[in-house]
């Protein structure tokens, strides 16, 4: 379906992608994967010719058609919701090169005519002749609206606007789909529906996705790129296959370079040994009388033979095999310790009710307390990140109490790390929640892969993922007892989600969590679920 011939593309003289060649079957679904930077979205953009290769090609077979979904869905604010879900399905280009060779073709012009009846055969393509029908289904299994259909996506919320990305997809008819981070932002719901639509379509994908609960439900092919040689290889398992080949490949990578150094080391203190015990004869030996002639022909004799020895491990030092240490990456090396224990009262909340425009969360009580690992569950729109912002005192109720216990020092991390988005330079956004000096600063923020060539750009200018890196090193530092996590995992490569994990089942505080990663919760080991549905409390029970 798709072929990658000795594809190579750089940024401004730093290499994105070096020398890759491979192919994508038919009916595949192959996931890329690879740290944050590493080449993935180039991958797929020169895929959907959004790109071109500085050198090789990009094949797809003639008449393929191709869908390219960026991370933020491609929304279009000032588009209506229809206009927007045509435009994603294909449909809206090829109904106004239709509406304009109409005339054309009434009054009997040859070329027209053979224009629309090329543009009728892509219609029928991407399935055009029934997109309202798959429209309406699209928004119904999104619990959508048809009354949707005419309104701007920018009047929309921001948990509505992702559900109508959603429906464009699930809208469409295409041979490929190249998904950039789809399961991004989306609710049990839409990702149960994505899920399906994915692993049932006949179609091939092309995905990069964190979400590995999603992978391990999809993939069953992989495109791994290298963060270092920004190559390509590909693995034909699934992704829980590929995992356990890259555990083991690494064990084995590990295990000679760890012989490999034992080995250097054992010949290195034998010739160090030899030459100092030769040394050592030497100085050592008695003055020039009597029997001097014999015994500095023995001498003599015995350095020569050091010297021989020495010489032989010398040689086979140097013909011994170098073995190279393995490339693990960058790793997130978090450490997230509470500085003190709060109350057992962490913050309850007593018939509050918050009002925005039509939207209505409450009235509703909730009490959350020390140790609490709290998820926080609900469709997009459901009112989680209202309910977060009254329980950290962020947004005040329009009516009903917050009342937080003693003792309580809370770190937010919003989603994205959208809170920091505004401020000047990470350096300086670190310090300003952070009473500490510039070096000791830049020292955390280079473990969250933060430099020397981050932390002096705006964070307006930083991506999703560079923010949350920022968001929790200013956690780390703060040593909050109260953690309030909002999507953490949503931005961070594999790799360090499995970190972000092992840090948070040793932080001893409280917990309380938005996320729809089902295997990120089950890992951190949640004690409680909280549902919210239409702004209210729907259920709340241990996990």
């Amino acid at each position: 379906m798709l072929t990658f011939s000795g594809v190579s593309k750089s940024f401004d003289a730093r290499p994105a992608l070096v020398d890759v060649t491979l192919s994508v079957a038919a009916g595949s679904r192959t996931a890329v994967v690879g740290v944050n930077g590493s080449g993935k979205t180039t991958l797929l953009r020169l895929a959907a010719g959004e790109l071109d290769p500085d050198r090789g090609n990009v094949s797809l077979p003639t008449g393929a058609t191709v869908a390219y979904v960026p991370q933020d869905y491609g929304i279009v604010a000032a588009a209506t919701v229809e206009q927007y879900l045509k435009l994603r399905a294909g449909v809206l280009g090829i109904e106004h090169e239709l509406h304009a060779l109409e005339g054309a073709v009434a009054a009997g012009d040859e070329v027209a005519a053979a224009a629309y009846a090329d543009a009728l055969d892509r219609y029928a393509a991407v399935g055009g002749y029934e997109i309202d029908g798959r429209v309406q289904r699209a928004l119904a299994a999104l619990q959508l609206p048809a009354a949707t259909l005419p309104r701007p996506l920018g009047e929309l919320s921001g948990g509505q606007q992702v559900r109508v990305g959603l429906a464009g997809i699930l809208a469409s008819r295409f041979d490929l789909y190249l998904l950039d981070e789809p399961t991004n932002n989306l609710d049990l719901i839409a990702l149960e529906l994505l899920t399906d639509f994915v692993a049932t379509a006949d179609a091939t994908f092309l995905l990069v996705s964190h979400d590995r609960a999603f992978l391990d439900e999809t993939a069953n092919s992989i495109i791994e790129i290298d963060e270092h040689s920004h190559t390509a290889e590909a693995f034909g398992v699934s992704f829980a296959e590929y995992r356990q080949t890259r555990a083991r490949l690494l064990a084995t990578q590990s295990a000679r370079y760890r012989a490999y150094l034992d080995e250097v080391a054992r010949l290195q203190g034998s010739i160090r040994t030899k030459r100092t015990s030769a040394a050592r004869r030497t100085d050592n030996r008695p003055p020039r009388d009597g029997d001097k002639m014999q015994r500095d022909f023995l001498t003599e004799r015995a350095a020569t033979g050091a010297g021989k020895s020495v010489r032989a491990l010398e040689r086979r030092l140097q013909r011994l095999e170098a073995v190279a240490e393995p490339r693990t990456g960058w790793e997130l090396r978090l450490s997230l310790a509470a500085t003190s224990r709060s109350g057992d009262l962490v913050v309850e909340a007593d018939n509050v009710v918050k009002t925005y425009g039509p939207f209505r969360l409450g009235p509703l009580a909730l009490a959350v307390h020390w140790r609490d690992r709290l998820a926080l569950l609900g469709h997009n729109g459901a009112g989680k990140s209202v309910l977060i912002g009254l329980l950290t005192g962020a947004v005040k109720p329009d009516s009903g109490t917050v009342r937080r216990g003693p003792g309580v020092r809370v770190g937010v991390l919003q989603q994205g790390g959208a809170d920091l988005a505004g401020r000047g330079s990470g350096l300086a956004t670190f310090l300003a929640a952070v009473p500490t000096t510039e070096a000791d600063a830049r020292t955390l923020l280079a473990k969250f892969d933060l430099g020397a060539d981050h932390v002096l750009r705006g964070v307006y200018s930083y991506s999703p993922g560079e923010r949350c890196r920022l968001g929790l090193a200013i956690l780390m530092a703060k040593g909050a007892n109260w953690l309030v996590l909002d999507e953490p995992t949503n931005h961070l490569d594999l790799e360090a989600q499995e970190e972000l994990e092992q840090a948070l089942t040793g932080f001893d505080g409280t917990l309380l969590m938005v996320s729809h990663d089902r295997e990120f919760l089950e890992r951190i080991g949640i004690t409680r679920r909280v549902e919210l549905a239409d702004g209210q409390l729907l259920n709340d029970v241990p996990a």
